[in-house]
């Protein structure tokens, strides 16, 4: 994992976990990370759309074109208006991850999505 100016960039999902883990959005630590994988083809990589301030992430699965919503993203799409995620290179396919901040008691505080760019998704 490596840090460019203000661009991040990493190897493979372990790397994106581990960003997560370390940026703490929200200044809550992340306890859990899950790969997002494809319910309809097992696929990994992604188109995704989202709306950093409503809090809505919409992944389109780049093999079968599944569409579905990240998490709990479905319940703000409403108020939503998502923009189309794109790399600074131009790459627009993504492997996700969405890390857990949890309460105490287990509960999830807080949400956060990461998307890696990588060579295989180009």
């Amino acid at each position: 994992m490596s840090c460019h100016g203000d661009l991040w960039r990493g190897e493979g999902f372990d790397d994106l976990a581990g960003f997560l883990r370390e940026y703490r959005a929200g200044g809550y630590a992340v306890r859990q990370v899950k790969e997002v994988v494809c319910a309809g083809c097992a696929g990994r990589h992604f188109n995704v759309l989202a709306d950093d301030v409503e809090g809505c992430v919409r992944r389109i699965c780049a093999g079968c074109r599944e569409t579905s919503y990240v998490a709990d993203s479905a319940d703000h799409a409403e108020e939503a208006d998502l923009a189309e995620c794109a790399c600074p290179c131009g790459g627009e396919e993504f492997a996700v991850a969405v890390g857990f901040a949890l309460r105490g008691d287990g509960e999830v505080r807080w949400v956060s999505v990461g998307l890696l760019r990588e060579a295989q998704a180009a």
